[in-house]
């Protein structure tokens, strides 16, 4: 019943008053129509956050934030897609938010303005790159290949200019030709997940018209790109040499391995 309300007058005083929420599900739940009103949804969140970080049970449930106001900005650009939030619906607003934060192209320095007037209004953006990577290439090989897809991928189609420019400052580790042997290894302190070098194999596989057993699964027997102009442009910026040589080097292996290239290690 609180989040229902919450959706549908936006009290956000009301809302946390009867359920201690994720933090997230402020900016999801949210009856935002435009990116004023999630500005000012944000600005809410903001002064809430602020006000209740000391309280036990809020920290529990937000443990991955402790306060800090730029990892609670980038999850929210990460994973507002997710199905039954307003932005599932509303791939508009969803861009308008993408733009907002993250440009039109990646920039390292790039500050947003939050809230004017507020002592935390700048933030100075902190990408999560391999994990933003995996979003836009899945996002763009399930609008171009799979037909089930098209309709909420569609959004994707309108940042592979983005994905351009951030794709070659991936870690090159995720262009591993060698798989890990469990579900989740560590290199240099830093945890990576092999469903991560799975996704980026995959990737490759699709706009090099490979066929995987994944597809196999969903029935599918070809691929066949709803969109050939963007997936020339694709292929056409994946071909300048900025991307790591481990991308190229990868690109080969998949073709080569075919089929079993998603499981497939050197």
């Amino acid at each position: 019943m609180a989040y229902s309300e919450y959706f549908l007058n936006g009290d956000i005083k009301a809302f946390t008053d009867k359920t201690i929420p994720h933090m997230a599900s402020l900016i999801y739940l949210s009856p935002v129509q435009s990116l004023d009103d999630l500005k000012l949804v944000i600005e809410s969140s903001l002064r809430w956050s602020l006000a209740n970080a000391e309280n036990p049970e809020w920290r529990m449930r937000n443990h991955g934030y402790n306060g800090d106001w730029d990892a609670f900005l980038m999850s929210v650009v990460e994973n507002c897609y997710i199905a039954n939030s307003q932005f599932s619906s509303d791939y508009r607003l969803w861009l308008d938010m993408f733009k907002w934060i993250y440009g039109t192209k990646y920039d390292p320095t790039r500050v947003v303005e939050l809230v004017a007037g507020e002592p935390h209004s700048r933030i100075h953006v902190k990408f999560n790159i391999a994990k933003t990577c995996n979003v836009l290439s899945r996002g763009i090989k399930g609008y171009l290949f799979y037909e089930n897809e098209r309709e909420t991928g569609e959004r994707f189609k309108h940042l592979v200019d983005y994905f351009l420019s951030l794709y070659p400052h991936c870690n090159p580790v995720f262009f591993s030709k060698q798989l890990p042997s469990s579900s989740k290894v560590k290199i240099e302190g830093v945890t990576y997940r092999k469903g991560a070098y799975i996704q980026q194999r995959s990737f490759l596989a699709a706009i090099n018209n490979i066929l995987t057993p994944y597809d196999e699964e969903d029935g599918r027997t070809e691929l066949v790109p709803s969109d050939p102009d963007l997936l020339d442009k694709l292929l056409k910026g994946l071909k300048q040499p900025t991307m790591p040589p481990e991308y190229y080097e990868l690109e080969k292996f998949v073709i080569s391995k075919g089929y079993d290239c998603l499981s497939a290690s050197e």
